[in-house]
């Protein structure tokens, strides 16, 4: 039991290995528009607003669709 306790241990120290990728890493950026609109009371026109999203991630430079 011991062995295996310490054996567990062991590999909680090492932990996963870094990803050693060669890749070239940019920064993709991305924007999303959406409009959300209300009837006014008088139920004559419309209240909008409108929103916009930016999505960043990281991608290597070689992927597909770069």
């Amino acid at each position: 039991m011991k062995r295996l306790l310490t054996f567990l241990f062991i590999l909680v120290l090492l932990g996963c290995e870094e990803n050693d990728s060669t890749c070239e890493k940019v920064m993709v950026c991305e924007d999303d528009k959406e409009m959300l609109c209300t009837r006014n009371d008088t139920a004559c026109g419309e209240t909008c607003h409108y929103f916009t999203y930016e999505h960043c991630y990281e991608k290597c430079k070689g992927d597909e669709g770069w």
